[in-house]
């Protein structure tokens, strides 16, 4: 009598215990579980990948609304300086005015005859 292998005495030992449960039915037992396996997890993949897909679209919401308000502010903005720009324009042609009166005053301050008997005085002196 041979001695059997330690690879044939195991084969023999899990085929007796795969008769000794019901045979043919245990190995398609076996099979169903593992596609029943697959299954659950192909559905569990899809809906992962639907709570994915809906938070990628809620982001893709806020930085529509983020760029939106961006723009916004940027419009303020613009606006703001623009209407500085007018008042500094204002402020520059007050200052020119200004400056311009300032030299004139000067200028009449220069040729002022401040001699009292001077007939050229404006106002005269009354005497």
């Amino acid at each position: 009598m041979e001695t059997l292998s330690y690879t044939q005495l195991i084969i023999g030992v899990v085929v007796s215990i795969v008769t000794a449960l019901g045979g043919w039915e245990t190995i398609k037992w076996i099979i169903k579980r593992r596609n029943e396996g697959r299954k659950e997890g192909l559905e569990l993949a899809e809906k992962e990948l639907a709570l994915d897909i809906k938070h990628i679209t809620w982001l893709e919401n806020r930085v529509v609304e983020a760029q939106r308000r961006a723009d916004d502010i940027h419009i303020l903005l613009r606006q703001a300086e623009t209407a500085l720009l007018a008042e500094q324009r204002e402020n520059i042609k007050i200052i020119a005015e200004l400056e311009v009166l300032r030299k004139k005053y000067e200028y009449l301050k220069g040729i002022k005859c401040t001699d009292t008997a001077c007939e050229k005085r404006k106002p005269p002196i009354k005497k």
